[in-house]
């Protein structure tokens, strides 16, 4: 059991405690896994942030992750999903989940593999953060460490995608996991959501996927 009662953020809220050694993260991250909460943790450095996400967050990663399968299908690319995985490291006092992430040009190192460790093995090629109560910029640090080359981020209104340059990450015009989709490809089939179905979109997104295949 954790040293502390920690209560569970209502969806869309989220919980900031400061001072919290490593043991006490690794604590409240299992209490939580086997509770089967949805809550995402961050830590860094001491830092811990615990995150119930919104049902409109969930539906807005779960559309996003689904076009990035789509792409891979129809592309004929390998890929291996492992939706909100923990990340951690201790070593470098660093932990989190994205909402979707991703192995595509590392897939043949981790295929088929549920012991994946980020001290000995690459780490996801492709991470989707959505923000919409709480900002995954304070997660950038974490995933530069991580060595996590690309990020796509959407901010309730706009779709962004970051490229890690050095310890940085700065914004591209093009995904480099999965080139030659835009941000503005992912914004444009989100925003179809708001008149047709999930099934006559997925349709279409599928066929564009197809058309610009370089």
């Amino acid at each position: 059991m954790s040293a502390i009662s920690i209560p569970t953020p209502a969806p869309g809220h989220f919980l900031v405690l400061e001072g919290v050694d490593w043991e006490l993260y690794e604590s409240v991250r299992q209490e939580t896994d086997d509770a089967g909460n949805h809550v995402r943790i961050t830590y860094d450095n001491g830092r811990m942030v615990l995150m119930s996400p919104s049902r409109k967050h969930e539906w807005v990663h779960a559309r996003i992750g689904r076009m990035i399968e789509m792409a891979t299908f129809e592309w004929d690319m390998a890929v291996y999903s492992l939706a909100s995985s923990t990340w951690k490291r201790r070593d470098l006092a660093k932990a989190l989940e994205a909402d979707e992430c991703y192995y595509i040009q590392n897939e043949p190192k981790v295929r088929g593999r549920d012991d994946i460790d980020l001290v000995r093995d690459p780490p996801p090629d492709l991470v989707v953060e959505v923000d919409l109560t709480t900002s995954s910029r304070e997660k950038e640090t974490i995933y530069a460490a991580l060595g996590v080359n690309e990020i796509w981020r959407f901010d309730g209104k706009r779709t962004a995608f970051l490229k890690l340059r050095g310890r940085q990450y700065r914004s591209i015009e093009e995904s480099e996991a999965l080139p030659p989709i835009a941000p503005a490809d992912i914004d444009r089939h989100l925003a179809m959501f708001q008149t047709m179905n999930e099934t006559a979109i997925f349709r279409e997104f599928a066929k564009w996927v197809r058309s610009i295949k370089k």
